[in-house]
């Protein structure tokens, strides 16, 4: 407390005259031009004694909150000299006991317009960071504890220690983006250290399954004494020494990402990555296949990486797509063609593509349809429309795909329209498909 109070009569030195008000717990102008020695004595005196003395005269006005060890000398004689030509008539200085912050005009000056205090500012903060998908850091003891009482209220959240973000705002980001949000933050608290396995992938773009994007992976070199902290944070050896910078962070170069992530994963979400680096034209296949059979050797899980290699296909256009094409293969069908372009009977001229394609002996096509209602919402939702206005919009869409389903079945095909939930019922899928006919391999 002594320390504190040194510092703040440093600052009130500084900018002027105060008296001191019991009630409310603040200080305010209330002397003369022309009593300011006299009014810096009463105030050194009154702190040093304990004992605060009454200003009946004004009656003190909340403005912004500022941290009074962040007050520069050039922006206190600002404030003086603003003060001096009569821009601000009444002024409060107070003290938050707990957190030591100093209350004055901060953030553009924005005088005498209404009462803020830290929560507010804060909350404020938050929520700018959250529009832009990215957590804000605590740059100073102060802001950690005011942060942490938002977190112990349920207002906010710490996803990483040091970086928060508005709890509803967090829990309604795309968990890619929430695991974006993450690693930006841990670079920016820790900008020595490299990312890896699916955390590298989410840097370099590619389309990692929700599933496995509950933690935060770093690399660390080998015989490196690393001690865990953090549950949300896993380490593993680095086995490939080049690395990369990939959207702003350092991470393992786009070939070891790739042979690391089909390494720890099994078919089904490892041919969601592979088929985006494919799809994203970051690699070839035959750059992949040559990195494999280099750094294969005595590498647990390399006999599944390369299997799962051996059915990537570029022209999947999402991870969905390619978790079910795997349940397809897994469940012993033939492999489906994708993103077959198929004339509209309806409109000569126009092609149609459809995403999975089953071309038979006898000549029937079978078309599959990976169909969601999600999909309609992200793409024909607008956060600037009104619920109203995003939900005809949506059926308008559901509309025009019932229009392309019908074009499908005049070409004379059979068409499967199923869900990515239906996918995963893989009894039920395995009964839809062999009634359609679709071919075993």
């Amino acid at each position: 407390m002594r320390f504190f109070r040194s510092t703040f009569l440093k600052r009130l030195n500084t900018i002027g005259n105060f008296s001191l008000s019991p009630k409310h717990g603040s200080v305010s102008s209330s002397c003369a031009p022309n009593s300011e020695a006299q009014a810096r004595q009463q105030i050194v005196h009154s702190l040093r004694s304990g004992k605060w003395r009454p200003s009946a005269r004004i009656t003190p006005i909340e403005i912004p909150l500022t941290d009074c060890f962040k007050r520069s000398r050039r922006y206190m004689e600002d404030i003086t000299r603003i003060y001096q030509r009569g821009q601000i008539p009444v002024r409060q200085v107070e003290i938050h006991r707990r957190h030591k912050f100093l209350y004055g005009f901060a953030n553009g000056m924005r005088a005498m317009g209404g009462t803020m205090n830290v929560n507010d500012n804060l909350r404020r903060q938050l929520s700018c960071t959250s529009k832009r998908n990215s957590l804000l850091i605590a740059h100073t003891p102060s802001e950690r504890k005011s942060l942490k009482l938002l977190v112990a209220g349920g207002a906010a959240i710490e996803p990483v220690p040091g970086a928060f973000s508005l709890k509803n705002e967090y829990e309604h980001m795309n968990p890619r983006a929430r695991e974006r949000a993450r690693i930006k933050a841990i670079h920016k608290l820790h900008p020595d250290w490299t990312f890896c396995l699916y955390s590298a992938a989410i840097a370099h773009g590619l389309q990692v399954p929700h599933a496995l994007l509950d933690a935060t992976h770093i690399a660390i070199a080998k015989g490196r004494n690393w001690r865990k902290t953090e549950p949300t944070i896993h380490s593993h050896v680095l086995h490939d020494p080049i690395t990369t910078t990939s959207d702003g962070v350092p991470c393992t170069n786009i070939f070891a990402t790739v042979f690391e992530c089909l390494c720890a994963t099994d078919f089904r979400l490892g041919l969601a990555i592979v088929d985006s680096a494919l799809h994203n034209h970051l690699v070839s296949r035959e750059s992949l296949i040559g990195h494999f059979e280099q750094h294969a050797r005595y590498r647990h899980g390399s006999h599944q990486a390369r299997k799962t290699l051996m059915h990537a296909d570029g022209r999947s256009e999402n991870g969905g797509e390619s978790v079910v094409r795997a349940i397809i293969l897994e469940l012993g069908f033939a492999k489906p063609d994708l993103q077959v372009e198929i004339e509209d009977p309806l409109n000569p001229g126009t092609c149609k593509r459809v995403d999975y394609y089953w071309l038979l002996e006898d000549g029937r096509v079978i078309v599959g349809e990976l169909d969601g209602f999600e999909k309609y919402l992200k793409a024909h939702g607008s956060p600037y429309k009104s619920p109203d206005e995003n939900l005809r919009s949506a059926i308008k869409a559901m509309r025009n795909e019932r229009m392309r389903e019908t074009s499908l079945n005049l070409a004379g095909m059979t068409v499967l329209r199923f869900s990515y939930a239906d996918a995963l019922d893989t009894d039920r899928f395995f009964s839809l498909l062999s009634t359609a006919g679709v071919p075993l391999a």
